[in-house]
This record gives structure tokens, sequence and C-alpha cells, in this order.
């Protein structure tokens, strides 16, 4: 079997050796199971928080070539620390044919691997968290004496070497004429028109629509200073557009010199809501897209929708009849099909042997706890022999010698040392599971208890193979276990959501 061997060590973990150790692991892993390892992919010094990893995205395209039958990885959190993106890439494999295999925490094969993985990308998603949650404390406290924390600076402004916000006074200028613009009636697309006739540029690059709008929608603009507004990661990518919750944001009026009035903001933010008002569109998501098929002419089922009077009714529909009108397989509505994708999955759940599940786990955990034990005495050495040099440097700068730029290195690898130490520490106290821990972490995975539609989509694209729509409404629906084959009319519709269980249950308890 051809194997693709990839490996990725972060920046705030871990140095090259990482990438050596994980390397000979996957190897002794492939000769012991007689597999080719044809292509190496390494990704040096980034967070596998994205998936804008080079090598990652080399080992994807790839894929599509069909270079390897199998990807091997280290950990699956060498894969990926967001287990959304983790399941809708490993879907993305499977459809190539291509399986993923974690050698560390290697279940085997069967349904039952699906979900005991399920259970370390939630772990490996927790690390990291839990390791982002330490770096930030950091952070709020620049982030508390209005200084720059990194990444991008924003147009119109530079960071002198206090790490202060100051005015770029050419990009300042051109701010304010921006603002202005739009408040005396100009649309996103006459400003562009203008600045391509007058070549005017972005730090380099071309304007956009996009570009204008969130500088026109960005309060720093009028001197606030704000942090933690958006959350790093949304389903895996950045998106400045959703916002967290008021007590969690640093807002600091004044905080950095204001380009634009505190007039002129307020009365271009009055503009622009009165253009959103006027350009609203309502869009539906269909968790199921990229799943179900016709099983008439193959072609994909997508979501569709169409209105009567006020109603509007949501469906999916044979692209096959919608783009060439050559198939007259039948639409299925929208809440029909969701669920009684849920009902197969449920179906299926309710089956699984919990103890047996939970048995099986423990052997890994086990085996996993060891090495973490062991990569643990490894750092605590590493550190122990860094403070060794810390001491010696600080001797020698007690004599005068000028060794300030060694004790940095070693004093911000010793952090990096004691990050790594954490994580690892917290791999090796991994306690045996009970059944009834096991439950509940099988419970994540029941779309009943699920009320984000992109995680609902995560569970469908994790135990869901395919769905294929046949003449007269019949749904088969192919999990990873087996098939479920049903008709349209014996699905019932939607059970009311999770919260309104939870409401009947806590009024229930009220009245005795």
């Amino acid at each position: 079997m051809r194997a693709a061997l990839y490996a990725r060590y972060s920046s705030d973990m871990q140095r090259e050796e990482s990438i050596e150790a994980q390397v000979k692991a996957i190897r002794e892993f492939a000769e012991k199971h007689d597999m080719q390892i044809v292509k190496e992919y390494a990704d040096r010094a980034i967070t596998g928080t994205t998936d804008k990893r080079p090598a990652f995205q080399r080992l994807l395209k790839d894929a599509q070539n069909g270079l390897f039958d199998v990807v091997l990885v280290h950990k699956i959190n060498r894969f990926g620390r967001n287990r959304i993106q983790i399941a809708l890439n490993k879907h993305y494999l499977k459809q190539l044919d291509i399986q993923v295999i974690p050698v560390a925490e290697y279940f085997g094969e069967g349904p039952h691997t699906v979900l005991m993985e399920s259970v370390l990308e939630g772990l490996a998603e927790f690390y990291s968290l839990e390791l982002a949650e330490e770096s930030m404390k950091g952070l709020m406290v620049n982030a508390n004496k209005c200084l720059y924390n990194g990444g991008r600076v924003l147009y119109g402004y530079k960071v002198n070497p206090d790490k202060q916000y100051e005015i770029e006074p050419a990009e300042a200028t051109l701010v304010r004429e921006i603002f202005q613009k739009v408040k005396d009636g100009w649309s996103y697309k006459s400003i562009l028109r203008n600045f391509n006739e007058r070549s005017i540029k972005r730090r380099g690059k071309p304007w956009s629509t996009t570009s204008i709008h969130e500088m026109l929608i960005n309060e720093r603009y009028a001197g606030v200073y704000v942090f933690n507004q958006t959350p790093r990661k949304v389903k895996g990518k950045r998106n400045n557009r959703i916002k967290k919750s008021d007590n969690e944001i640093v807002r600091i009026p004044g905080g950095i010199p204001a380009i634009v009035s505190d007039k002129l903001f307020r009365e271009v933010q009055v503009i622009l809501n009165g253009r959103r008002q006027r350009n609203r569109k309502v869009k539906y998501f269909y968790p199921l897209s990229g799943l179900v098929f016709c099983g008439l002419c193959g072609a994909s089922y997508n979501g569709n929708h169409s209105r009567s009077g006020n109603n509007i009714y949501l469906r999916y529909r044979c692209s096959g009849r919608q783009r060439k009108g050559d198939c007259n397989n039948e639409y299925i509505q929208k809440e029909v099909l969701e669920q009684a994708a849920v009902n197969a999955i449920v179906r299926q759940i309710e089956r699984i042997n919990i103890e047996e599940l939970a048995e099986t786990f423990n052997k890994c955990v086990n085996e996993s706890a060891i090495s973490a034990s062991e990569e643990a005495k490894r750092i605590r050495k590493e550190i122990a022999a860094t403070e060794g040099k810390i001491s010696v440097l600080l001797d020698a700068l007690e004599l005068g010698e000028d060794v300030k730029n060694r004790i940095k290195e070693h004093s911000q690898r010793k952090q990096e040392l004691q990050l790594a130490l954490l994580q690892v520490e917290k791999e090796a106290s991994i306690s045996r599971v009970t059944p009834e821990q096991v439950k509940k972490i099988i419970d994540n995975l029941d779309p009943r208890r699920v009320s984000d539609e992109q995680e609902l989509r995560a569970i469908f694209f994790r135990l869901i193979k395919k769905i294929v729509v046949c003449p007269g409404k019949k749904i088969i629906i192919y999990t990873i276990w087996d098939n479920d084959s049903v008709s349209c009319e014996r699905v019932p519709l939607p059970t009311p959501a999770l919260d309104t269980w939870q409401k009947l249950l806590i009024a229930s308890i009220e009245e005795g």
C-alpha cells in the first residue's frame, strides 16, 4: 500500500527534533504494516488550528492525483486541532479512497475506529484551546495598556518601538478621504473606479469593496482601542464578521490616536445601516450538501428554496434536473431528508456496546500515556539543562560580558519547553475512561443534541458515507456501519430541539 507521511510541529511548542521523532514512529508503523512511503510532507513552526499549511495543502492536492492510498500521521493533533475541520478533511480524503491513520493512536479497522478517533480529536482541540488560553493571558495585559499585540498593523497606523500605535500620515489621509466620500454619497464601486484611475493601492495591493467596507465599520479609526473582538478561528477559519460578547472584548475609547472624528464615524454607520437593510438577503444552510446523490442520474442533490406568497419551501433537488432538465427524480423536503439522516445515525448509536468500546479505548490510552511520560522526562531534562545555561550566562553577565541575547534565547526556549511539558503531562495523566464517560462522548455524536448547523454537518460527514434518493422518494442512507433504507412518507417530522427538551425537563422538575 502506498503511503504519504505527514509531520508537523507548532512554533510555540516544539522544534525540528519533533519532526524527526514523528517520522521515525511513522516509518516503523509503515514497515510493520507492509506500507511503502512514497511521499513525505512536513510543516515546520505552523499551528494546526489552520488548514493554510503549505505542505498540508500540497498533500491535499496530490491526493486528487492518486499518488498514495493512505496518509500516516504520528497523532491526530498533527493533522489538525479543530475537530470539525479534521472531520471534513478526513471525509474529503475518504471520498478519494484515502484513509488517515494516526500511528500512535491506531485502533485498527471497523466502525468503532471512527468513534474512538472522535474522542482523540476532541482531546486535541481541548489541549489547543487550553494552550491558547495561557497565551491569551499575556496578550490581555498588553491590551489593557493599549499596546500592539502582533499581527497585521491596521491600515493608517504604524507601531513604534514601545508597541504603541501612531498615525501613518499618508495612509491616514486616504482613510479620511474614504469616510468623507461615503458620507457624500459615493458607492464602493465608484470609490474603486476613482482609485484605479489614480493608481492608488493599499500597501501594494488593489482595493476591494470588502477592504473598504471593513475599514468603514472599524471603530479603531475613531480612536477606540479594540482587542479580542473576534474569535481567532471560526469553523477552522478567521471571520471578522463574527463578534464575541461585549464582556470578552477589550474596548478602550481614546486608547489609540483617532484618524476620523467620532461624529463622522457615526454618520457613516447610519448610511451603511440603511444600505444593509436595502440589500439584505436570507441565506439557507444545507448540512447534507455533498453527501446526497440522485438514484437515477447520479448527480448530486443540492439545497434549493422557492417562495409562494409569504411561505418559503426548503428542499434538496437533483442538480441534473436543475441544470440540464434531463432528470425527473423528485425533490425531498429539507427537514424530511435531514431528519431521516438523524434517525439513521441514532439507530446505530443506540446499538453501540459502551463497555466494549471503553475497554478498547483504554488500551490505546495506556500506550499513549506511557509514550507521553517518556516525552515529559525528556522535556524536564532539557528544561534543567536550559536553566543551567541561563545560570552560567548570568554569572558571565555579572563579569561584564555581553550575553544578553543568549540569555533571552534560552529564556524563550525555557518558556516553550514549559508549555510543551504542560501538554504532555496532560496526555500522560489521562486515566482509564469509564463506560459512563464514553457514553457522554458518544452523546456528542448524537445529532439530536446539536444546535449549531456546522457541528451537525461535521457529524453527518463523519458518520454518513452517502445518501441516495431513489424514485418514489425512497431514501438509502449509507452510514459507516451499514445502509439504512426508508421511505420519506415514514420519516417523522423533526423533534423539538435539545434546548426545548431541557426547558420541558426543568418545568417538570419545578412542578414536582
